[in-house]
């Protein structure tokens, strides 16, 4: 579980990098709802909203800023609010709605706060095996540290079996 927590980190770090440069947009759409997701500069924007478009697809895609796609369009950076840490939740209004729509929210999550997420269980599981191998080399129990020198088949503070015989 470790490995797969430190692979995802290092995916949210490729991520972070790409996105100065490119937006990378994945859609999903059973027939209930329409879930989006897309990279920008430093963060990650999923948006939904019930009745999608084409209903049961996937689309993967990717744009790179101020640069012409083959519709003759372009994908600028979009505004981002730093001012609560990256984080954000706003009602989704389309272009062509006078007011947002109802039940439709974007959610803004920064990309340090995932790769801190993904980053924990691996440092954690890396200082457990750091300190059952201090533990080990210097005869202490593993369980609570206790000084085995002078009792090394049973741990006379907390009674768990070492192992050595």
């Amino acid at each position: 579980m470790a490995v797969l927590s430190l692979l995802l980190c290092v995916s949210i770090g490729g991520l972070w990098v790409r996105s100065r440069r490119c937006l990378d947009y994945v859609s999903v759409a059973p027939a209930w709802r329409q879930f989006v997701c897309m990279t920008f500069p430093g963060g990650l924007k999923i948006s939904t909203w019930p009745d999608p478009v084409q209903p049961d697809g996937v689309q993967f895609a990717s744009y790179e800023y101020g640069v012409r796609n083959a519709y003759g369009g372009w994908v600028d950076p979009p505004a981002v609010s730093w001012s609560k840490l990256g984080f954000d939740v706003r009602p989704l209004q389309f272009s062509n709605q006078d007011k947002p729509a109802r039940d439709a929210v974007d959610l803004f999550v920064p990309f340090w706060f995932l790769a801190a997420m993904f980053l924990v269980l691996p440092v954690w599981r890396m200082v457990s095996l750091v300190r059952i191998r201090r533990r080990t080399r210097t005869h202490r129990c593993l369980k609570c540290g206790y000084d085995l020198r002078a009792t090394p088949d049973r741990c006379p503070e907390c009674g768990t079996a070492t192992g050595v015989e």
